[in-house]
């Protein structure tokens, strides 16, 4: 998915656009890259762009932060204390605005370590951020409002192939506490034909897909979505999600991913596995 620029056909929520007037002012100001991650880039992307509706529209916001240290983290959340938001009592990532708008910032950058976690500094709970370097070199700046009364307003949101990347490492981190994530895996794989995708296919982008004798448009669009995820990973981030979906989809494994996706595919675990492999089939390139 090459699309860099797009806008939005559908309005966003006046509140939600109140929360991005604060971030992008407070986080500009502070020459700080921000990036919409999570259900709300599903949301930007899939409903407002694309005109495909989700399961579960949210009004609460993730964004990702480039954060040399924890206390230049700290400076951006109290610099956004000091444009109207609100500490969550015991979530130091989680602050809401006065439209109850709620955002949690995910920190990147210097902060995170070796092995690509970030150690939160109140409670030490470690968090992968593998992924979220390629999320924003291959962001899609999203207009979310045209220049009116007010000026034109553009976010820098996570792509498709780039969410589900941080899908599974999330889903993968906390498997229990992070069911759905899967379920927005399976969006992303029913609707990836649907964002801009067959025109692809039509304009003679991957023309084997295009091509197979039966074609199946769960089976292609999976195929395509794991291309796509490859193209935009850095070696780290391949080795990480090729590790997952080799050990999700294969004949040994405890299948626990597998068992999530069913339910997007009415129960059939046969299905979701047939489209869980030609997922991994297309990010690591196998035959």
């Amino acid at each position: 998915m090459r699309v860099a620029s797009v806008h939005v056909s559908k309005p966003v929520d006046a509140s939600v656009l109140g929360l991005f007037d604060r971030l992008t002012a407070v986080a500009g100001g502070l020459g700080v890259p921000i990036l919409v991650i999570g259900a709300a880039a599903r949301d930007l992307v899939f409903e407002h762009v694309y005109g495909v509706l989700t399961e579960r529209a949210t009004r609460d916001v993730d964004v990702a932060v480039v954060a040399k240290t924890w206390a230049h983290y700290a400076g951006l959340r109290d610099a956004l204390v000091g444009a109207g938001l609100t500490r969550h009592p015991t979530q130091v990532q989680r602050l809401s605005d006065p439209s109850g708008v709620v955002v949690d910032m995910i920190p990147y950058g210097d902060v995170a370590e070796a092995d690509g976690c970030i150690r939160w500094p109140d409670d030490g709970a470690l968090m992968s951020v593998v992924g979220f370097e390629d999320a924003f070199r291959h962001a899609v700046r999203v207009q979310i409002r045209k220049e009116g009364a007010l000026p034109a307003l553009v976010v820098p949101v996570a792509s498709p192939p780039a969410l589900a990347v941080l899908k599974l490492v999330a889903w993968n981190d906390r498997q229990q506490e992070r069911r759905r994530d899967m379920v927005d895996l399976a969006f992303i794989i029913k609707h990836y034909l649907e964002a801009g995708n067959r025109d692809r296919l039509l304009r003679g982008e991957h023309p084997d897909l295009l091509a197979r004798e039966h074609f199946d448009s769960d089976l292609v669009s999976a195929e395509l979505l794991g291309r796509d995820m490859r193209s935009l990973a850095s070696a780290r981030t391949r080795e990480v999600v090729a590790a997952i979906l080799r050990r999700e989809t294969g004949s040994g494994s405890r299948r626990e991913m597998l068992h999530v996706l069913r339910a997007a595919w009415a129960g059939d675990f046969r299905r979701a596995q047939t489209v869980a492999r030609e997922l991994c089939a297309g990010f690591t390139g196998a035959e």
